[in-house]
């Protein structure tokens, strides 16, 4: 055989070795096939992260969380299966295979995102100040020296904290159990902000009667990413739930359901 059939003959051969490798390793991942096949997504999800996931009275999960996931799961054509999960025990919970994915982690760390597969951001949530309309509080500065209210054990309780200068220049932290009382204590002066989640607050204040009475400080004291967590080794199901997601942003599906959660799109956008 001349020279020049040989290095052609080889490289039809490695050509053929390249597919065939190609196949083999799409073959190994079936992640998204087991979904189909099975017709369940299980995913794991917070139970108390109003109103992005929670439960109501009859124990059913709800929010905006929620309905996005089941809205996908619709396009793919299976059906939600919704586990409590907490952050903290996502990754273990996703290798064990007691849930496909995990919906929404917050500011994954280096060690975690080497343990996992992230979906990109899908949007961000805030720690912000909430007011009274007629505060005359405009930056964060303004709240020096004077009392402000978290939820205890709450991110925004967190997020003050670790705003070390921020939270040395107050008078005082009070902290509350449930965003009713915090709410009152703003009301009657005790309080001359809370500190709140930006997302629960956009709902507070879209739903309720008496929001023209409060307004949110445009700079935030901190912000965070949400994503979706998959097993590291779940490419093909990672990939087509982006997929499908990137669908529902160019039909403005997203857009409507988070307007009607948020009065506002607060997806974002590549």
């Amino acid at each position: 055989m001349k020279p020049k059939r040989i290095n052609s003959f080889l490289l039809v051969i490695a050509f053929i070795l390249t597919l065939l490798a190609g196949c083999k390793s799409d073959n190994q991942d079936k992640s998204l096939q087991k979904i189909l096949d099975n017709k369940v997504l299980k995913i794991g999800i917070s139970d108390n992260n109003a109103p992005l996931s929670s439960r109501n009275e009859k124990g059913e999960f709800i929010g905006f969380d929620v309905e996005l996931a089941q809205n996908l799961c619709k396009r793919l054509n299976v059906n939600s299966k919704f586990v409590p999960v907490s952050q903290d025990e996502a990754v273990e919970k996703l290798n064990s295979g007691l849930i496909d994915c995990y919906w929404s982690y917050s500011a994954p760390s280096r060690e975690v995102m080497a343990s996992a597969q992230f979906m990109d951001a899908l949007y961000n949530h805030k720690q912000m100040l909430l007011l009274k309309s007629d505060s005359p509080v405009t930056e964060l500065v303004g709240i020096k020296n004077t009392a402000v209210g978290v939820l205890r054990e709450s991110a925004a309780d967190e997020a003050l904290t670790a705003a070390a200068v921020l939270k040395s220049s107050l008078k005082e932290v009070k902290q509350y159990d449930d965003f009713e009382h915090v709410l009152s204590a703003l009301n009657d002066g005790v309080l001359s902000a809370v500190v709140i989640d930006n997302l629960f607050a956009k709902n507070f204040l879209y739903k309720d009667d008496t929001a023209h009475k409060y307004k949110l400080l445009e700079t935030p004291i901190s912000t965070q990413d949400y994503r979706i967590a998959f097993r590291q080794k779940d490419t093909t199901l990672k990939n087509r739930a982006a997929k499908i997601l990137d669908e529902m942003v160019k039909d403005k599906s997203i857009a409507g359901l988070s307007l009607r959660w948020f009065n506002e799109d607060i997806f974002l956008k590549d």
